[in-house]
């Protein structure tokens, strides 16, 4: 593999890219919804962009528009073994190398570790730059010894690489040292009412007009902390008998949340529907929102809860949840797994329908500190090869 390095755009260039994005898949997820709203944003301002993954179309949970070239090559699958991965992965590069030559010229665009491992051994011939981008905090995500040995071994022959959070770019750096680590926060984006109207409402239990919620939402995985979530409103539940709390969110948890809800008599105050496409109709109906996470890459669903003018409590887990909120102003900040601090923090705002309200107001705020002009302006500085110093001012400059 030889290093890529930038050709910059010619100024009537500028205005239009050809882009080829490349991610695992657009099913349920963090990075997949960040990956879907990039695309969307780069393609309604007329670039030539191609979205390209490894599973098959048919499992999109995000819709793209028709002015985005869709490829989904089906080649999601478990390896029975070491040398069934080996071959599978090959398998995978090679398809992969073939979308991005035909697509060549193009700046790629690859997110989640291993993905990013696979798209740039895939683009091994081609003079595209290829950057890649890390999506949740590396430094807690468990990522197996082979891969931890390729993504060593093949992130020094990527063109730059873009980071969530200041503290990963600096721990990001080892792993190509002569590349540059652009810092880039998602944008706050309020969710659109109604955007999956086809998708019926689930049951949620909690009808009563005086009934009050406690909102979470992720993935049911021990990352996420809605195991010790659970206990913590199972000692609430009593001092605060007007309040449910409803965990949005589909994993490999569920049945052990579900035996822990049981087990804590708390069927008819906890509520897991499931994953859902329209957060935002479920955030409109919520009064407070909670972050229990052992550890985040950013924390879209804090910075969502706040744009739609919910307060938060959140852990200052690493990392992202306390660079988004502000604490006493628009949420109460608990230092790292300190769950009787979760608990206070919580009481404290379920009991004080004032201090709510008051946060309330000043959440959607939010939308102009990580606003999307910004996150665009960022992310173009990536693709024209600007340097460190120059994306960071632009994340600096007020709104």
């Amino acid at each position: 593999l030889q290093p890529r390095h930038f050709q910059p755009l010619a100024p009537s260039q500028a205005m239009s890219r050809r882009l080829t994005l490349v991610i695992h898949s657009l099913a349920q997820g963090g990075a997949e919804r960040d990956m879907a709203h990039l695309a969307r944003c780069w393609a309604d301002r007329g670039d030539d962009v191609c979205l390209v993954t490894l599973d098959s179309v048919q499992q999109d949970s995000f819709p793209l528009g028709e002015n985005i070239d869709r490829v989904g090559l089906g080649l999601v699958g478990e390896s029975r073994n070491f040398l069934h991965a080996l071959r599978n992965n090959r398998q995978r590069i090679r398809a992969l190398h073939d979308v991005l030559k035909s697509r060549s010229p193009s700046t790629i665009v690859s997110f989640v570790d291993q993905m990013n491992v696979l798209t740039i051994k895939a683009a091994r011939g081609l003079d595209d730059p290829v950057i890649v981008s890390e999506r949740i905090d590396p430094r807690h995500h468990r990522l197996g010894r082979v891969w931890k040995w390729l993504r060593r071994s093949t992130y020094p022959h990527c063109t730059s690489q873009v980071v969530l959070t200041r503290p990963v770019r600096e721990w990001c750096r080892q792993l190509a040292p002569h590349r540059p680590v652009h810092v880039v926060p998602n944008p706050a984006r309020r969710p659109e009412i109604g955007q999956a109207a086809s998708t019926p409402r689930p049951d949620l239990g909690h009808t009563a007009p005086d009934a009050r919620t406690l909102i979470a939402i992720g993935r049911l995985h021990p990352q996420k902390g809605f195991d010790r979530l659970i206990p913590v409103f199972a000692r609430l539940s009593t001092l605060h008998p007007d309040w449910h709390l409803v965990i949005l969110g589909e994993g490999e948890q569920r049945a052990e949340l579900e035996a822990l809800v049981t087990t804590f008599a708390l069927d008819d105050r906890v509520h897991l529907p499931g994953w859902i496409p329209d957060v935002a109709d479920e955030l409109s109906r919520a009064d407070l929102f909670v972050l229990p996470s052992r550890f985040e890459g950013f924390g879209n669903v804090v910075a969502e809860a706040l744009a739609c003018g919910v307060p938060v409590v959140t852990f200052d887990c690493p990392s992202g949840p306390g660079e988004i909120v502000r604490h006493d102003i628009d949420s109460l900040v608990v230092p790292p797994d300190d769950l009787d601090g979760l608990e206070s923090a919580l009481s404290q705002l379920m009991t004080d329908d004032q201090l709510r309200q008051q946060m309330a107001d000043r959440a959607p705020e939010v939308l102009d500190r990580f606003s999307e002009s910004r996150f665009l302006a960022q992310w173009d500085a990536v693709l024209d090869g600007d340097s460190e110093e120059a994306v960071d001012r632009l994340l600096e400059q007020s709104p």
